[in-house]
């Protein structure tokens, strides 16, 4: 890697030193050339451990910087995911397991209790608004989606919670939530060993 300006100049400042040396030396005898050469070896030598410190230390820096900024870009995401944590209610379906059938009825479940919910949600402002409307309908949530299951030929139970859950970043048309933990509306279907 091209030295800095500073480096250069002190380059070019070594180099004029060692030409200089190296007339005066030649005026003299051998023993006094000998040890203006030695001189100049070890100035050299000191140089280019300086310089090899500079570059550990340049790449010290450098990687200290990309940990400063992934540490910056991590609080920033969970600073968003925090806020938006606070303003939503998620709903979650875990089916029965991952079997095709069980991945099949979910969605199945998971559109029906949405119908549900719907005409429910119409008159809340906020999440605490829907926290309310749900555990008012805990009964009937759970009887929708059995009643699905049911229709689809299924005898699982069903059971109904709001609790804090991770959730990875998921995508819905135009808007991303970051991954990170929400309370959600879960929908378990028999032993929810689903891994969705």
């Amino acid at each position: 890697a091209p030295p800095n300006h500073s480096e250069v100049a002190i380059f070019a400042k070594n180099e004029r030193i060692s030409n200089g040396l190296k007339d005066f030396g030649s005026t003299v005898c051998g023993e006094i050339r000998v040890s203006f050469s030695i001189n100049e070896y070890f100035w050299r030598f000191f140089m280019r451990v300086n310089f090899k410190k500079e570059l550990v230390l340049l790449g010290i820096f450098i990687v200290a910087v990309f940990c400063v900024c992934g540490n910056y870009r991590r609080m920033k995401n969970d600073s968003i995911q925090s806020d938006i944590a606070k303003k939503i209610l998620r709903f979650h379906v875990i089916a029965n397991s991952d079997n095709v059938n069980d991945q099949n009825v979910k969605l199945k479940v998971r559109d029906g209790v949405l119908d549900y919910l719907e005409p429910l949600f119409s008159e809340c402002e906020d999440k605490e608004d829907c926290k309310d409307v749900i555990s008012q309908n805990v009964e009937g949530i759970k009887s929708a989606a059995e009643e699905i299951l049911r229709s689809e030929g299924f005898d699982e139970n069903v059971n109904i919670s709001v609790g804090t859950r991770y959730f990875p970043v998921k995508k819905y048309g135009d808007y991303t939530f970051p991954q990170g933990e929400y309370e959600a509306l879960c929908v378990e279907i028999g032993k929810a060993e689903g891994k969705n």
